[in-house]
């Protein structure tokens, strides 16, 4: 059978313990870094596991099938909420922590028999920004976004005060410009005119045969 795997590795500066902690027992540390989302479980292997939404919902559920703290979580892992999601059944998703220096290299491995997969394309796009939290909150004490998907409004709004801040400079960059045009426009007329007005006629002196010479003074 096709499998449709998601992989994400990346280096935080903190500890396997501290690590382990902020992804099982810490619930309060992981809203912080899951936009309010948190994860119920003994952490143990056979143990139930569910993802619950800050309303109350159950995102997620599933079961622990290994748990080696502080190095390997691996979760049986099955959509509740989304119907067209849920109808591929399980996925399996494994964490795996390992010391590298001051840091801990982070991966996270999430497959499922089924291909193509709309709950990996969702996770793909929603494992970065948790991890990101994560890395962000555990390194500097504060997370990178505050909303897993910002609204079309709140989007328009920061465009249009990008816009609004930068109009001035704008206009002044067009005003330049235009006054530029204006000056080299100028620059190729002046000679032109000028030739004009210095044009003279002269006749020669010559009675065998009267001419007339164009002459520019």
């Amino acid at each position: 059978m096709a499998r449709s795997t998601f992989v994400y590795v990346t280096y935080i500066r903190t500890t396997p313990e501290k690590l382990w902690s902020a992804l099982t027992d810490d619930m309060e540390f992981m809203k912080q870094y899951w936009f309010g989302v948190h994860c119920e479980s003994q952490w143990t292997a056979g143990s139930s596991w569910k993802m619950v939404h800050p309303d109350g919902h159950i995102l997620d559920a599933g079961e622990i099938v290994e748990a080696e703290p502080p190095n390997r979580l691996v979760i049986r892992w099955q959509h509740q909420h989304k119907p067209e999601l849920k109808a591929e059944g399980d996925s399996l998703c494994t964490m795996e922590l390992e010391l590298s220096g001051p840091a801990v290299k982070f991966s996270i491995t999430h497959t499922i028999e089924c291909e193509p997969s709309k709950l990996i394309e969702a996770v793909s796009g929603g494992w970065p920004k948790v991890i990101s939290n994560l890395k962000s909150l555990l390194e500097t004490g504060s997370a990178v976004m505050k909303d897993p998907y910002p609204t079309e409004s709140t989007h328009s709004r920061t465009k249009q005060r990008l816009l609004t801040s930068r109009l001035p400079a704008l206009l002044q960059a067009v005003c330049f410009v235009v006054s530029l045009a204006r000056l080299e426009s100028r620059a190729r007329e002046e000679p032109w005119q000028a030739g004009r007005k210095n044009r003279r006629y002269k006749r020669t002196e010559k009675p065998q045969s009267p001419r007339w010479e164009l002459h520019c003074v």
